[in-house]
């Protein structure tokens, strides 16, 4: 049921369900819980309407695992453009503008880090 609620991106997606699911993912679950987790990640990242969400959940999360996880929905969002930038028909340009980090995250982490 939860992960439905997070598959459908016709709404606001859940941020404190998105965190729950990313914190599984990172360990805080059992196997069977980490696996369920990663899918559900993975087919949040391959949805098309996934990067429609990435504002909305920087500006709603403190997790900063599931701040990363949105910043590479959008960088995904911008190798697609970059790749694919003749089939697409209408680009509104300011919906790409780049965030500063610093608007985004509240704690400063090395790359390593998140590793």
């Amino acid at each position: 049921m939860a992960a439905e609620k997070l598959r459908d991106l016709s709404q606001p997606i859940d941020v404190a369900l998105l965190d729950a699911t990313v914190a599984a993912f990172y360990g805080t679950g059992s196997k069977e819980e980490r696996t369920a987790a990663d899918q559900i990640l993975r087919d949040l990242q391959n949805n098309p309407d996934m990067w429609l969400q990435v504002m909305h959940i920087l500006q709603n999360t403190k997790n900063l695992n599931t701040k990363f996880f949105a910043l590479q929905v959008k960088g995904i969002l911008r190798s697609a453009i970059r790749f694919r930038k003749n089939s697409l028909f209408l680009v509104n340009t300011n919906i790409f503008e780049i965030t500063p980090v610093s608007n985004c995250l509240t704690t400063s982490v090395s790359i390593g880090t998140l590793a």
